[in-house]
């Protein structure tokens, strides 16, 4: 009895401690994208605020050629980041880290980008600075989390499947015994029959003759 139930115990527990790891590595992962999002958006917010500033001096989007190079050394001393964009309200690359994309639609997958939006002493949107991470690195990256947080946690799944499945079989077995030492042993009732009987019946003639004694 005990060698069924134990497989599908530790079946239980070996799939939660799987669950357990997956949702560590979700949480690292998550981690790091947000922490890597939240770098890119200061990047932006930076050189929108260069471009807001060159602004209130009157030196329109167009006419800022200062931000070329802005964008390259900013593109270059942050990590993870591929590429620095302002675009147009149009849709046109105006100024980039890459000067290549100048004059080309934007390009690139919306997951790996952030935007802030440019606008006029009016309020009306004259562009965006668009960020673009590198994918690539990224990805690299969280695959070698995933790689170091699975070493760290095979020894530690292990033993606690081992300690589990110990404490579970010992547990069983204090289980069996307590059931073998509370219930009745058939064979010897069985047998006791005959003379349990035996004294039922005695009982009843010994009552009979006390009735009749009475009488």
């Amino acid at each position: 009895m005990i060698h069924r139930i134990l497989p599908f115990f530790m079946l239980i527990i070996a799939f939660s401690l799987g669950l357990g790891a997956y949702m560590s590595y979700e949480a690292v992962r998550s981690s790091f994208l947000g922490t890597l999002s939240q770098r890119m958006q200061t990047v932006g917010d930076q050189i929108a605020t260069a471009i807001r500033s060159s602004q209130s001096f009157g030196i329109e989007l167009e006419e800022q050629t200062t931000l070329p190079a802005l964008l390259q050394r900013e593109a270059v001393a942050v990590r993870y980041l591929k590429r620095i964009d302002v675009v147009t309200a149009h849709g046109e690359v105006l100024y980039s880290s890459q000067p290549e994309q100048v004059g080309r639609s934007p390009e690139g997958d919306a997951r790996w980008t952030v935007e802030t939006g440019l606008s006029n002493d009016l309020g009306e949107t004259i562009g965006s600075v668009v960020v673009r991470m590198d994918a690539l690195a990224a990805q690299a990256t969280i695959r070698q989390l995933a790689g170091d947080l699975a070493l760290r946690s095979l020894p530690i799944v292990l033993a606690a499947l081992l300690l589990a499945g110990l404490g579970l079989l010992l547990i069983l077995r204090a289980l069996k015994r307590r059931a073998e030492h509370l219930a009745p042993p058939s064979e010897p009732l069985r047998a006791a029959r005959p003379q349990v009987q035996e004294l039922e019946d005695t009982y009843r003639r010994a009552a009979a003759e006390l009735d009749g004694g009475r009488t």
